[in-house]
């Protein structure tokens, strides 16, 4: 017992220092930060459920600046009403995403917890390390939120089971709906699975199952159905995104996957490698306890995984949703011996190394930044240059200073972008793959003038003692680059 309380202390003293370090320490905006929360922003600002920041995005039907129904509404409408209620700013950004993280960090140490009651200092660990291993601000971290909670609320005995908890699960399970199918369809055979087993006879299971399925799709349509109303078009545009998450060409996707995720797939596959080595066991042997675990805890993330695979490929993203649920499965009370002589908590800890250590040096990239080289305190430059009304093609980092007095449009999007709409166009030296380089001009600045109107670019990487932590600079410091409708000359060299 005593510790278990120093754990709790740890978590939250972890939990904490997390969240003010996020507070406090500006770091750069995720690619897909502008994407996720821009209709929550439209809407806190009275103009409507759409994304006007994405005009155009994969040529859908109606566009996102129209109506923002792509994705379901539940994680950028949350952040809709954080902003009605605090304001718009990278720290409110910020701080909303680190919320949703650290929640559910606590949710999996529920989950581990009644999972594995025998072992009561692993979840503790798994909390921490997940903790740890940093996030991107997308959807699908507030969908696992719903989702592991759904799972923990299914781990009690049979005969504690009430029809308020089968209700209660449904409304758990319809959020994580409302918030990403992606999380909804990795976690659904997860939590039938889970109830299949546990209650007999099979009838009862069905029955339970049957009651968590409609409320789920009564929740799931209170959430998504608002959306569908706001606009004709919507479903027709969902089907279109849909179409091209699942469509896109494979071996493009493969690559993508290797190069931006590749530290999730290491700890993916290293939680998975004792799954494989006990489904040939299970297969070589027919051992009914191995073979129950091959079952209950591996056989329900295949299906799933083998989808988004094949058809998702290039989306990283989505192989978390089965971290936690694997990293629970060494502990359970029949999972076999790993191949190896070594310790389960050990390999937990190496599992989790690749996220961890890639999290950290991000985290250290922005620590060891300068604080008159984040993106506070461009504001005064970059509004002196940039008059109110402008449109501006950035990226997230600079959405946060100017959203409100500028029309955004988002750099992700520079395959839509014509030459006549965006005024003046930031870009920075993040992701450049050197020290003192900027992003590229973005493909329509071949068909306009543009000119270099100030580049503050940055020329130093971050590094502790003198180890680089990044081949590109942390910080936000901006080109910035103005249509030049007088001129007939191509953009020039410095801005190339």
């Amino acid at each position: 017992m005593k510790s278990q309380t120093h754990a709790l202390f740890a978590f939250i003293f972890a939990a904490t220092a997390l969240f003010l370090f996020k507070l406090t320490v500006s770091e750069p905006a995720h690619t897909d930060e502008i994407f996720f929360k821009s209709a929550g922003l439209s809407w806190a600002n009275g103009q409507g459920w759409r994304s006007p920041e994405e005009s155009g995005y994969g040529g859908w039907s109606p566009p996102l600046d129209q109506v923002f129904a792509s994705y379901p509404p539940l994680y950028p409408f949350l952040f809709g009403c954080l902003v009605k209620l605090l304001g718009f700013s990278w720290q409110v950004s910020a701080a909303y995403d680190a919320a949703i993280h650290i929640a559910l960090s606590a949710i999996l140490i529920i989950f581990a917890r009644r999972a594995l009651p025998d072992h009561p200092m692993v979840p503790w660990l798994l909390g921490i390390l997940f903790l740890s291993s940093g996030y991107t601000p997308r959807p699908d971290r507030l969908a696992m939120i719903f989702g592991y909670t759904s799972l923990a609320a299914t781990l009690v005995p049979a005969k504690e089971w009430t029809s308020s908890r089968s209700t209660s699960i449904g409304v758990l399970f319809g959020l994580c709906v409302g918030t990403s199918i992606p999380c909804a369809v990795a976690l659904m055979p997860l939590l039938i699975s889970l109830i299949a087993v546990r209650h007999r006879p099979f009838s009862n299971a069905i029955s339970r199952l049957s009651h968590i399925g409609l409320v789920s799709f009564i929740t799931a349509s209170c959430v998504i159905l608002p959306v569908y109303l706001y606009h004709p078009g919507a479903f027709d545009q969902n089907i279109a995104a849909t179409s091209a998450i699942t469509n896109y060409p494979f071996i493009p996707s493969i690559h993508s996957l290797l190069r931006y995720w590749y530290p999730t797939i290491a700890t993916f596959a290293l939680l998975l490698f004792p799954y494989l080595v006990e489904s040939y066991f299970a297969l070589t042997t027919r051992k009914a306890t191995q073979i129950r675990h091959c079952f209950v805890w591996f056989g329900p993330v295949l299906p799933p995984v083998l989808f988004f695979f094949t058809r998702s490929t290039f989306q990283g993203s989505y192989y978390w949703f089965f971290i936690p649920w694997l990293a629970v499965g060494l502990f359970r009370p029949w999972a076999p011996k790993l191949a190896f002589p070594v310790n389960r908590t050990a390999y937990l800890a190496l599992a989790f190394l690749p996220i961890v250590a890639f999290a950290t040096r991000f985290d250290l990239s922005a620590l060891v930044t300068p604080s008159h080289k984040r993106i506070s305190a461009y504001r005064s430059r970059v509004e002196s240059i940039i008059p109110v009304g402008a449109s501006v093609a950035c990226r997230g980092d600079f959405w946060w200073l100017l959203a409100r007095r500028n029309r955004v449009l988002d750099l992700l999007n520079h395959e839509a972008l014509t030459p006549t709409q965006a005024d003046y166009i930031i870009l920075t030296g993040i992701g450049a793959g050197s020290p003192g380089s900027h992003q590229s001009l973005p493909p329509f600045t071949r068909k306009a003038n543009y000119e270099t109107a100030e580049n503050l670019t940055d020329s130093i990487s971050p590094s502790i003692l003198g180890i680089r932590l990044s081949r590109s600079t942390s910080s936000p410091a901006p080109v910035i680059i103005r249509r030049n409708a007088s001129t007939n000359s191509p953009p020039p060299a410095s801005a190339q």
